[in-house]
């Protein structure tokens, strides 16, 4: 793609809700939901495919969290999608993920353990089924000038299936607590054509959640970050080759849908007890590490330095964005506390011929959570614990970090002939984590922001805990 042409102007219209919105019935959702993660067509198998990385979190003496980069996560979800004689549609799905690691992307099998230096197995996830019965509703969304995004963050709660009596190595405790954040966008023109059953999407994921059990971290305070691109593939046949080689090696059934409805949906928890349980009851020990293979050679990340250089020409690069804050206190699932919306603006500067300082700033409002979305900035307000906040500010912040391929990597796609880069940046900054994932497309940039981040000051939270803030953003060409 050339890039040199794409000049971006700060986008001051909010996304707009179409006063005739196809998606504002539950039927309408629904059926553009369908069409967009999966297909129309009950014969197509649609392949959602992620490549990221997963951090690990700790909380020692002061009780701050600590992050660090453990590997690299790539896996795909294969799903058709068909209707039934009363008119509801069920979902049959199955997927894989593997580990790999950070040095030379090799898929691991084993894995030193940088918190207690031990060697970990590693148990791939290979979740079968993960099917769904699906029912209208509307969910949240919006429309940019080009795009249609859907968005789904679902904060869990329920009783872990590694339980501490029984697995007391392996078990985070008695409830599973976690959060899943999605957030996709397909071409409007291509979602509303009726002429096409199924389309494409481009996307973002982030996941909070406990300790792996193979990790053998027990009730350890901190936990898991999950950040990667995600995005549909035409076929299994586009997947990268060794992962597919992998899956034909290893799970050859992953490569299509099952093709029955059953339950229960499985979990890499319940995967993992489901060994677990095996292996005792064969008289073998839980955990039995593999000899790792052989190393590759180290590869470097790629971040284009052309894409950078463009970005810094620019000077500002500026976006709307709008999303929700969740507080999450220590031993609960997160909860909706603000709406947010404003500004983004994000300016590079060129460092060294791989380095680039990345200042950005955000302006905005806090408001009640989607779909209310009651303006709440300069107003009172009472705190989750019920003390009572005189004024709640504006959103007015600034940070600065320098940035390389070591915590921004590029990547070339295409999605419906449409050709994007993604640039996809995972910024440690101090005791706060914040992962940011763009697709830079020849008429319009989109993208999702999610931040884990201490209490801000103003909300007079006591309770130990943490903000999980998730938003989308795009910008519009000239």
């Amino acid at each position: 793609m050339n890039l040199a042409h794409l000049i971006y102007f700060l986008s001051f219209v909010s996304l707009i809700i179409l006063a005739d919105d196809p998606l504002g019935t539950p039927e309408g959702y629904l059926k553009y939901d369908i069409k967009k993660g999966a297909s129309l067509n009950p014969g197509y198998e649609a392949v959602g495919y992620w490549n990221g990385s997963v951090f690990g979190w700790t909380e020692y003496g002061n009780g701050l969290p600590e992050y660090q980069k453990l590997f690299f996560f790539e896996g795909f979800n294969i799903r058709s999608v068909f209707q039934e004689e009363d008119g509801s549609y069920v979902s049959l799905s199955r997927e894989v993920s593997v580990y790999r690691d950070l040095d030379t992307g090799d898929i691991l099998e084993a894995w030193t353990n940088i918190y207690s230096n031990e060697e970990n197995e590693v148990f791939e996830v290979s979740n079968d089924p993960v099917n769904a019965l699906l029912y209208p509703g509307v969910g949240m969304h919006s429309s940019t000038n080009r795009h249609t995004s859907f968005s789904g963050n679902f904060f869990l709660d329920y009783p872990n299936p590694l339980q501490p009596d029984d697995y007391p190595l392996f078990s985070s405790g008695e409830q599973y607590l976690g959060g899943e954040l999605f957030l996709t966008f397909t071409r409007s023109e291509n979602l509303f054509n009726e002429s096409l059953s199924e389309v494409g999407y481009i996307g973002s994921w982030s996941r909070v959640g406990p300790w792996l059990p193979w990790l053998e971290k027990s009730t350890e305070k901190g936990g898991h970050l999950y950040n990667a691109p995600y995005f549909k593939l035409r076929s299994v046949n586009d997947l990268p080759e060794d992962l597919y080689q992998w899956t034909v090696e290893n799970y050859p059934e992953y490569l299509h849908p099952p093709r029955n409805y059953t339950k229960p949906n499985m979990t890499s928890w319940r995967v993992f007890k489901n060994i677990i349980d095996a292996r005792r009851a064969a008289g073998e020990p839980d955990i039995q590490v593999p000899e790792q293979p052989k190393k590759g050679e180290s590869r470097e990340p790629n971040l284009d330095p052309e894409l950078m250089d463009l970005l810094a020409s620019l000077e500002d690069v500026s976006f709307y964005y709008e999303g929700t804050s969740y507080f999450v206190f220590e031993g609960q699932t997160g909860q909706e506390m603000f709406w947010m919306d404003g500004n983004l603006t994000t300016t590079f500067s060129k460092e060294t011929n791989k380095t680039w300082r990345m200042n950005f700033s955000m302006t905005g409002k806090y408001s009640t959570p989607w779909p209310e979305k009651e303006p709440m900035s300069g107003k009172e307000w009472v705190n989750p614990e019920g003390n009572v906040i005189s004024e709640v500010p504006y959103i007015d912040t600034e940070s600065e970090i320098l940035v390389s391929n070591n915590n921004c990597t590029s990547q070339e796609i295409v999605s419906d002939e449409d050709h994007y880069t993604i640039l996809n940046c995972e910024l440690v900054m101090g005791h706060n984590v914040y992962f940011l994932t763009l697709y830079v497309g020849a008429d319009e940039i989109v993208g999702g922001v999610t931040e884990k981040k201490q209490f801000d000051d103003w909300l007079e939270i006591e309770s130990k805990g943490f903000l999980v803030n998730r938003w989308l953003t795009f910008a519009t060409p000239k």
